[in-house]
Formats: C-alpha cells, sequence, structure tokens
C-alpha cells in the first residue's frame, strides 16, 4: 500500500481562470470519440484543440509539442475517466490531485475560476464531483479487481477515478507554467468489466485500431453487447463533455 506521495507534489503558481481571448485557452482529448464533433468555433481565434492519442507517452510528447508552439494562458485536460470508488456513471469530475501511477508524482490540480464553475453550473443538470484523485496509469484497467488494486495502493479514501493521460499532459504544461485543470466523465464504474483488452487494440500513435477491434470481437463475439454498452455510456459521456465545453467556450469574454 502506497500514500500519496506528498514529498513529489507538484505544484503550480497560478489559478486556472477562463481567459478572454479563446485562441489562449487550449483543450486536450486523447481519443477522437471523446472530442467527437467538438470544433474550436469554426472561425480564426477559436481555442486550440488537440487530440493526442493514448497513454503518457503520447499524451506528454503532443502536449508539450503544442504548447511550445504559441502562447498560452490554459489548458483544459478532457475526456472520459473510469471509476476507482463509488462514482456513478455519468458523473461529471473536476479532480483536484493527479497521480502518475507509473512514477508517483502528485500533480495539484489548479480551482478552476467562478466564471467556469458558473459555466459548468449552468449547462449541467447534475452535480459536479470537486476535489476527487484521479490516477493516471501506464494501461486501461479491465475489471473490478484491477481497479480496487489500483484504489489501494495509494490508500485512496476521497471520490477517485482513473485516466492514461492526465498527469502526462499536466507535467508538460507545469514544465511551461501553462496553467491547467482536468475535466472528465466517468464511462465505467468500479463493477463495470471492458467487453476487450483495449491495451492491445490501438495503433502505434496511441489511437484505436479498428482491424484489431474487428478481429478480437471476431475471436470473443460475446465481447460485442459489452462494447455496444461502452459505446452508449461513451456516447452520452461525449454529450454532457461537449455541453460543458460548449458553455465554457461562450464563457470566455464574459464580465
Amino acid at each position: 500500500m502506497l500514500p500519496l506521495n506528498l514529498s513529489r507534489l507538484q505544484l503550480a503558481e497560478h489559478s486556472f481562470l477562463l481567459t478572454a481571448n479563446l485562441s489562449e485557452l487550449c483543450i486536450i482529448f486523447a481519443l477522437p470519440q471523446e472530442r467527437g464533433k467538438f470544433v474550436a468555433n469554426g472561425k480564426t481565434g477559436g481555442p486550440q484543440v488537440l487530440v493526442t492519442g493514448a497513454g503518457e507517452t503520447a499524451a506528454y510528447t503532443r502536449t508539450s509539442s503544442l504548447l511550445r508552439s504559441g502562447h498560452f494562458a490554459s489548458l483544459l485536460i478532457c475526456g472520459y475517466c473510469g471509476a476507482l470508488s463509488d462514482v456513478p456513471v455519468g458523473s461529471v469530475v473536476l479532480p483536484n490531485t493527479v497521480v502518475a501511477g507509473y512514477d508517483g508524482v502528485v500533480y495539484q490540480s489548479l480551482t478552476p475560476d467562478n466564471g467556469m464553475l458558473s459555466a459548468l453550473d449552468k449547462t449541467l443538470n447534475q452535480e459536479i464531483i470537486r476535489g476527487a484523485v484521479l490516477v493516471s496509469g501506464s494501461r486501461v484497467l479491465l475489471n473490478r479487481e484491477e481497479k480496487l488494486a489500483a484504489a489501494r495502493k495509494y490508500s485512496l479514501e476521497h471520490p477517485a477515478v482513473v485516466d492514461m493521460e492526465s498527469a502526462a499532459c499536466a507535467r508538460a504544461a507545469m514544465e511551461l507554467n501553462v496553467p491547467w485543470a482536468v475535466l472528465r466523465v466517468v464511462t465505467d464504474s468500479v463493477d463495470d468489466e471492458m467487453p476487450l483488452d483495449f491495451n492491445a487494440l490501438n495503433d502505434r500513435n496511441g489511437q484505436p485500431h479498428l482491424l484489431k477491434i474487428v478481429l478480437a470481437c471476431l475471436m470473443k463475439p460475446s465481447s460485442i453487447s459489452g462494447l455496444i454498452q461502452l459505446g452508449r455510456r461513451s456516447s452520452a459521456a461525449t454529450t454532457s463533455l461537449h455541453k460543458a465545453l460548449n458553455e465554457i467556450r461562450s464563457a470566455c469574454g464574459r464580465p
């Protein structure tokens, strides 16, 4: 059992706030499904949007490259996450602590300003889970046993969720002193089992490999119903995420 190593706590120097200049806002997704049809705003001057690919390496490399290419006032790390505790599917989560499960570094997420919180409260007809701990792992956790093991490893008592990219994106932002925050939606509960081993189904760029997924389904036909259910939960999560992002984008520059 490893308690959070606060001696390795990485603190940012700024508050996360909505910027009046949309071009200074960077929004990061790991997967094309998370971005979906979300676009900057269809005209010059909108926020920068990046799909990094899944996993630590892709997330860090592409986030760092984008942030170094221009001046950004804030970075918003978005997408799906899984529950490590009793957090309902569909919950919108604003973690305040991000743990890099692969090296133990703990990142303190920034508290969103009132403009962002008001935007979220306005558009989402549900409670937003704040103060959660997010663990960024090196692989997809496939079942209840693996999820509970990850929670026990860090003695997590708070609402806890898991992904694979947030810590890497946070690291890239902090190296360049860019304020950041995380906004994620839960797609699988602590009890949900992944229908396939997605760790073996990405391409070299960290994107889902369609042919590999099709072949895996042919080898395991019973996975199809689970994939359909996961797809429905992911679609609902994307809708909630985009509602929030559209309102956040509209809130930029409001007095």
